[in-house]
């Protein structure tokens, strides 16, 4: 059993940047479970958020 604090799963920013030059920042996140660990990049993209997995390894 788990206590209120303990989580299996982090979400980490590692990066607001431009990636694409189009002026608005993109959002570079860590997120990592107890069996892997992945990059995710947030594009905001026609009026909504959109994620992309840009490496991980995990079950």
């Amino acid at each position: 059993m788990h206590g209120p604090d303990e989580r299996l799963d982090h979400f980490e920013i590692d990066y607001l940047i431009d990636v694409d030059a189009d002026g608005v920042d993109e959002v570079l996140v860590s997120s990592a479970y107890y069996e892997g660990r992945y990059d995710n990049l947030l594009e905001w993209q026609d009026g909504s958020w959109t994620m992309s997995t840009l490496a991980g390894d995990g079950a």
